[in-house]
């Protein structure tokens, strides 16, 4: 009897595990993880982190791990040329430290929602939920008052990488606008054509400006902004954009990490991708961040 007992024990747990990983299953499957959502994997805020690797000494086209970040959102990467990496979340900016393996406070400010990180050239520009500022040596941070924007729930921000005066951000109640003075003052840029589930932005090499979001896919416009059309996305839910050194172009979506190339997208990693960067200064190198937490380079 009591073996008979044991195995109906053992039998029912079983059940009770793959009744759990199939609602689990389910779960990740429906719900989008949007940038600045809770991470539903990873560890806890506070704790150390680990399984990290470096940037020095990754193998070019390979996936390595870094460390896992310990926050409980996020938002952005970004990659600056000296190769230090940052991440955005809701409550600052955190930095790499490839030595010490994990991620190190740069910003630690409750609400001060860090859900844009972009590199001019010589400053940081931090843009979010009512948060707009600039750091010139990553360690002091200068809030801005910009003219001409509609308000300041600034989801999306994008530097062109060969004007660094000329810049754009998607503004949540108003829209898109762009700016010709390095952020100071903005105009609107039209956006005809655009969804208004925008939340990503990203500018090319030949001056073509993209935008993504959740359910609207990806748009390109080739007028600076003024109009857009659907640029093929690989998927619907498009949570990151990059555009590399080479010009290639690099989208995060719920289903994984895509490349576009002559032949059309390349699916790169099959994960659910809420943040990514891409390098300015080499061809082929970018950080993403997956919906565990989990960041990774190739």
């Amino acid at each position: 009897m009591g073996k008979r007992v044991k195995t109906s024990w053992w039998i029912a747990g079983l059940g009770a595990l793959l009744l759990a990983g199939l609602v689990g299953l389910l779960a990740r499957s429906t719900v989008p993880r949007l940038p600045g959502m809770p991470i539903t994997g990873g560890i806890p805020m506070g704790t150390a982190a680990s399984g990290a690797g470096s940037p020095k000494g990754r193998m070019a086209g390979m996936t390595m791990p870094l460390a896992p970040v310990a926050t409980r959102d996020a938002h952005s990467l970004v990659l600056l040329p000296t190769g230090e990496i940052l991440f955005g979340h809701h409550d600052g900016i955190q930095r790499f430290d490839g030595d010490k393996q994990g991620w190190l406070n740069v910003v630690q400010r409750s609400g001060w929602d860090a859900m844009n990180l972009a590199w001019d050239g010589r400053r940081l520009i931090v843009a979010g939920h009512e948060v707009y500022a600039v750091s010139d040596d990553l360690r002091t941070y200068r809030d801005r008052r910009p003219s001409g924007l509609g308000g300041m729930d600034i989801h999306g921000y994008a530097i062109s990488p060969v004007d660094p005066q000329r810049h754009y951000l998607w503004e949540a109640r108003s829209g898109l606008y762009v700016s010709q003075d390095g952020g100071l003052n903005w105009r609107a840029a039209g956006g005809v054509g655009l969804s208004r589930w925008v939340h990503v932005l990203a500018v090319a090499r030949d001056g073509s400006v993209y935008a993504g979001g959740v359910g609207a896919g990806l748009y390109r416009s080739l007028d600076g902004g003024g109009h857009f059309e659907p640029a093929g996305a690989p998927e619907a839910d498009v949570f990151a954009l990059g555009v590399d050194a080479g010009g290639k172009l690099y989208v995060g979506g719920r289903q994984g990490l895509y490349a576009q190339g002559p032949e059309g997208w390349q699916r790169l990693e099959p994960a659910s991708v809420i943040a990514l960067a891409a390098s300015p200064d080499e061809a082929g190198y970018i950080v993403w961040m997956d919906d565990q937490g989990q960041v990774w380079q190739r």
